[in-house]
């Protein structure tokens, strides 16, 4: 079996089938775990090593344990995903993966389902972030609770980098359909409209669950141990759940400019911004026309957004170093590492224990008057378990949304 599954994401087909792969990996992730109910299924005679603070409570160290111990049901023979812009060819990305990523590198797999290639990443220079499918499923359901509740999504960015993932990975843990409105030959704000006007109609009539059962999406969304997901929210425009979509800067500076699409994304519940910063002005501008704009900063090796508007993601903690004005946070939606680099992994995914838990270096930096401006993120692990953080700077939002 190949180590990876190159996944192409040109064709509407192809996204419906990364969408559709993924709530599959979801599925098969939540019935090998977790038995109906939330307990775990063949429980083991040893339980991994756990950190040991007196300020940890007992269910603080059995939802450690227990996700601790789920990673264990991770199969490292099972294909990673790697989803590839539409300009790539699969063969050399293949044949550039196997270059940099040396046979004995893969057994570290473990806990990878996922690598999301930064710029530069085919020429070598970029990094291969590794992500399990519980980070991925950890931010979406951040990004739900603060949200306010599941709901229909609108693709509206590249599906092969973190923030375009993110919303195939919300939608999935909704068990909702993806509208898809993504172009690669440009930005389209007409279709974008149109594809938005299809989902709120969807939306009048959706439901929960209907690509998975409560108890899996339950276990998907929280891990092991973690709270149900529930049903999707009702919101207050009639609709029997939320729609949202997630843009960056540039798109929305073109949707003011176009009544059409101004007027459907006012009707959204929430519109993600990330990916670069966003001028006060053009915000501004966007909730003059109703709106309902969020900021996001993030990165892939947060899983995208994991800090939004200026606030931590629920399940995310920040910390700033006035000595040096980096930004530390732990969360749950952290990446395992860089794939074929163990010594950047060592270096960037690192403990602090005056911090009382796992951090890395995303390699970003900030004064700490832009830190506390911006919010901004990286990303760790539940409070007591052994598995290490993230520490990124706030020089805007980068993979957010």
């Amino acid at each position: 079996m190949s180590l990876f599954r190159i996944q192409r994401t040109q064709s509407a087909a192809q996204i419906e089938e990364f969408a559709q792969l993924l709530a599959r990996r979801m599925s098969a992730d939540a019935s090998d775990v977790v038995g109906r109910g939330g307990h775990l299924r063949k429980p083991q005679t040893s339980a991994p090593g756990l950190v040991s603070r007196s300020s940890l409570r007992p269910a603080d160290v059995a939802h450690a344990q227990a996700r601790s111990l789920a990673k264990q049901y991770l199969r490292p023979s099972r294909e990673i995903i790697v989803p590839i812009a539409p300009h790539e060819d699969t063969r050399e990305v293949a044949a550039n993966l196997a270059r940099r990523i040396p046979a004995r590198a893969s057994g570290r797999s473990v806990g990878v389902d996922m690598v999301l290639r930064t710029s530069g990443s085919t020429t070598g220079t970029g990094k291969l972030v590794g992500v399990s499918m519980d980070a991925l499923v950890a931010s979406a359901r951040a990004t739900h609770k603060r949200l306010g509740g599941a709901g229909i999504w609108v693709l509206a960015l590249p599906a092969y980098h973190a923030a375009g993932v993110q919303v195939l990975v919300r939608a999935a843990v909704a068990g909702t359909h993806v509208f898809n409105a993504y172009k690669e030959g440009g930005f389209d704000p007409q279709h974008l409209a149109q594809v938005i006007d299809a989902a709120c109609v969807a939306a009048a009539d959706c439901d929960a669950g209907s690509s998975f059962d409560d108890d899996a999406v339950s276990s998907c969304a929280g891990g092991v141990g973690g709270e149900a997901e529930g049903a999707l929210a009702a919101d207050d425009s009639g609709r029997a759940c939320p729609v949202y979509t997630s843009l960056v800067p540039t798109q929305l500076r073109r949707a003011l400019d176009d009544e059409q699409l101004r007027g459907a994304l006012a009707r959204l519940d929430a519109v993600l911004i990330g990916g670069a910063a966003a001028d006060a002005q053009l915000l501004e501008q966007a909730k003059a026309a109703g709106i309902k704009v969020v900021t996001t900063y993030g990165m892939s090796e947060t899983c995208g957004g994991c800090v939004y508007d200026g606030q931590p993601l629920p399940g995310v903690s920040m910390d700033v170093d006035q000595a040096t004005g980096a930004i530390w946070l732990s969360g749950p939606m952290l990446a395992t590492g860089y794939l074929g680099d163990e010594e950047r992994t060592r270096r960037c995914f690192v403990s602090r224990p005056q911090a009382g838990e796992g951090t890395s270096d995303a390699g970003n930096t900030a004064s700490a008057a832009e830190s506390a401006e911006a919010g901004a993120a990286g990303a760790g692990t539940e409070a007591g378990a052994t598995s290490p953080g993230a520490e990124a700077g706030a020089g805007g939002p980068g993979a957010g949304s």
